[in-house]
């Protein structure tokens, strides 16, 4: 690539970083936000802690909830020690919220005025979040673009994704970190077996499905699912060859996937070192969350039906907050077109079906397997939505364009980014706040 167009793509990131920006301010000056609800009050109280037991050798207590949230407390952890913030305070707020007989992370009747006082907190903790944010942005646009997407769907995607304010910047830290991590792993370990990037980014697939893991263990579907991209690739490459050759594939998928695994677990030693110290704990801590998410209450207690139902009425009273018709139906339509090129034997894009394949089956897993009826759960794979949608947009406005020869593709292309802003932001704009106190357990 030429410096000319390095220039061109860092050109664009920051425009469309400054748009994400905008949304934001927007969202918050609209609906005069300032915490959704405690949960982050809990991490960085949580994180604080965490640091200290690191920093002391102290490996027993480094997992404090159901949820571990690692590398939530890794992130937020050292930049509260540094700042060395009063964190008494949030103890005695939380303590107080208890003793009221209020769960701390709940908004009560709407009273956004308890938060005024923790706007420096708010201030403090999005420093090292939005940090973190602004790179995934960078690697996103890095790694799409290694996949080869054309630059306009790439725009598309990522406008979709930073002027979603919900999911990307009031959703909880753990299920931010979840969306980003597990949708670079996969990325990254497209790049690779798509045979666009060398080991470098097969092993950084590894290492951020491991963040992921560690931040919410809903995401171990991920480890299966990252086998299932290395075979499908040695498969399709030799399912016409010799039986020699299949057998090769097969071994050459297996020992990938080995080393995968042994990056995987490397990883998650070094940022949860309690796996080697007390490996008793970790062992009981899964068990017990596998039990509790996976084999929750008794099976008269679990209606799968029932889970779907309330599933879908919440995407149908909280999509304002997530994403809007529009781009629903530009997903459904283009999983439909895929479908149509598959039938009539055309040349599809493996890479745009396996991350559709992810959307689906991570849908599928949270609902059949959580048997927690809160719609933020699907949130991490509403960012790999989004980039499906994105690409969908592109490809129809193609279409569009090839049949009206009379407007230049650019042009039409800028007036799709330009709808797809007014969209996102009527969308902001006529969405209800207390919409956010309808998705349970999340305030």
């Amino acid at each position: 690539m030429s410096i000319k167009e390095k220039i061109k793509d860092i050109f664009l990131i920051l425009i469309i970083i400054l748009t994400g920006l905008f949304f934001l301010s927007y969202f918050k000056i609209k609906h005069q936000m300032t915490f959704p609800n405690l949960d982050e009050l809990l991490w960085m109280y949580r994180s604080r802690f965490f640091i200290d037991n690191i920093l002391s050798y102290n490996f027993s207590n480094l997992i404090q909830s159901s949820q571990p949230g690692i590398m939530a407390m890794w992130l937020i952890g050292p930049f509260m020690r540094i700042v060395n913030y009063d964190f008494v305070s949030i103890s005695n707020f939380i303590t107080d919220l208890s003793n009221s007989g209020i769960p701390y992370n709940i908004i009560n009747d709407n009273n956004y005025q308890v938060y005024s006082n923790y706007k420096e907190l708010s201030f403090l903790l999005n420093i090292p979040m939005f940090s973190v944010i602004f790179i995934f942005i960078f690697s996103l646009y890095y790694l799409l673009r290694k996949l080869t997407f054309n630059r306009w769907a790439i725009t598309f995607s990522l406008l979709l994704i930073v002027s979603t304010p919900y999911y990307i910047y009031f959703t909880t830290p753990t299920d931010k970190l979840v969306g980003i991590f597990s949708t670079l792993s996969i990325l990254s370990l497209l790049v690779y077996t798509d045979n666009k990037g060398g080991k470098k980014f097969f092993f950084a697939s590894a290492i951020l499905c491991s963040w992921a893991v560690l931040t919410k263990i809903s995401t171990l579907f991920l480890v299966l699912f990252s086998f299932l991209v290395l075979a499908s690739y040695k498969c399709c490459h030799c399912r016409d060859e010799a039986l020699l050759r299949l057998y090769n594939s097969a071994k050459n998928t297996i020992k990938d996937y080995f080393f995968w695994m042994i990056t995987f677990l490397a990883t998650s030693i070094i940022f949860l070192p309690t796996i080697v110290t007390d490996p008793r704990s970790i062992f009981k801590f899964f068990a017990r969350e596998s039990s509790e998410r996976i084999i929750a209450g008794s099976p008269a207690d679990y209606d799968i039906f029932l889970n779907f139902k309330i599933i879908f009425a919440y995407l149908s009273d909280s999509f304002l907050l997530s994403f809007n018709l529009f781009i629903i139906a530009i997903f459904i339509a283009f999983v439909c077109l895929i479908i149509q090129k598959v039938k009539s034997r055309m040349k599809i894009d493996k890479k745009i079906v396996i991350l559709i394949i992810y959307c689906l089956s991570f849908f599928v897993f949270v609902t059949l397997f959580s048997k927690i009826y809160s719609f933020r759960y699907l949130v991490p794979s509403l960012i790999v939505f989004q980039i499906v949608a994105g690409i969908g947009i592109y490809e129809f406005s193609g279409i569009i364009a090839k049949k009206n020869k009379t407007i230049n593709e650019n042009i039409t292309y800028s007036f799709v980014a330009v709808f797809i802003l007014l969209s996102q932001a009527l969308l902001i704009y006529y969405s209800a706040v207390e919409k956010i106190e309808e998705l349970p357990y999340f305030g």
